[in-house]
């Protein structure tokens, strides 16, 4: 992770500027409109606040999927311990509400086996870029210790489209003040607590047992049984355990070992995509902002632990 600044307005004279390709022109000059527009009307944390409470109040399909969980391991005294994180749906509104800025992801094959993900998080109202990137392989370990080579078509829809996803999280939430990003998970998990009746907790059962976990196994990982009385606690924990899977943060295997039934797909992916489809920039006119849309998230950095490859924010 890796962050820089913006260049002031009008810093290119017009000789430069008559170098440069005619993309390139264009580029600056929507930048810098954009910028002009942005220190015009300084941003207003309360009112931003606000937009995303509202949103979680309006929207309680989205308000389910703020937040995910995925288990970490178990203490000495055999609890399950977890990190939690804000989602890449909690990522998008946040930039939606924040204004003025781009995200853009690319991805540029290496060689035949490896690709190397990148996203950018250009802030116009204060002048920063957040950057992040990594490389991910086609090869992977299977349960058994093998390396196993993912299928084109599964590489390409799921396992680049979700690091996609989790950089994109990652450059949006490290551009955000902590303390936005504790607000919003503290709000979240009220409103979701007020979410979670019986029907919605059928439903979570429901779509695990879909990828092959059953009640008894949801019961061995929370400790308790369902006709023992699952708390709110529990509750949430399904439904935020059930949006890393589906996210494809976790997988039915990490969560639950050996337990986890067939092989698990994370969902979010849709649609074939390609090498040339996940790349280039992503921009967005004044006043809104555009995000790469795919099915995983990544840990914040205020609750979850460092992902591998990436380095602190610089600044």
């Amino acid at each position: 992770m890796s962050s820089s600044e913006l260049s002031p307005i009008g810093s290119t004279s017009v000789q430069a500027l008559g170098a440069l390709p005619e993309e390139a022109v264009l580029l600056k000059m929507e930048n810098e409109n954009i910028q002009a527009l942005a220190q015009a009307q300084p941003r207003n944390y309360e009112s931003i606040k606000q937009n995303l409470l509202a949103q979680l109040r309006a929207y309680p399909a989205f308000a389910r999927t703020v937040i995910y969980t995925k288990p970490v391991g178990r203490d000495a005294q055999g609890k399950m311990q977890y990190a939690r994180g804000l989602s890449i749906r909690a990522a998008e509104a946040i930039a939606e509400a924040y204004k003025y800025n781009r995200v853009c992801s690319t991805v540029t094959p290496l060689d035949e086996d490896t690709v190397r993900v990148e996203a950018r998080f250009v802030d116009y109202q204060n002048g920063r870029i957040w950057q992040d990137s990594g490389v991910i392989s086609r090869w992977y370990r299977s349960r058994n210790g093998k390396m196993v080579r993912h299928p084109e078509d599964r590489f390409w829809n799921v396992v680049v489209k979700a690091e996609v996803s989790r950089r994109v999280r990652e450059v949006i939430l490290r551009s955000v003040p902590p303390g936005l990003r504790a607000e919003l998970m503290e709000q979240a998990e009220r409103v979701i607590d007020e979410l979670l009746d019986e029907s919605t907790v059928e439903k979570i059962i429901a779509h695990f047992a879909a990828k092959g976990v059953t009640l008894e196994q949801l019961e061995q990982h929370l400790g308790r049984t369902r006709r023992a009385g699952w708390t709110k606690e529990d509750r949430r924990t399904l439904l935020l355990l059930w949006n890393a899977i589906e996210t494809g943060e976790t997988t039915v295997e990490e969560a639950f070992g050996q337990q986890g039934g067939g092989k698990s797909t994370p969902t979010g992916a849709e649609g074939q995509v390609s090498a040339e489809s996940l790349t280039g920039p992503h921009p967005v006119g004044p006043g809104a902002t555009g995000s790469f849309r795919s099915g995983s998230e990544t840990a914040s950095g205020a609750e979850a632990p460092s992902r591998p490859g990436s380095q602190p924010a610089a600044g």
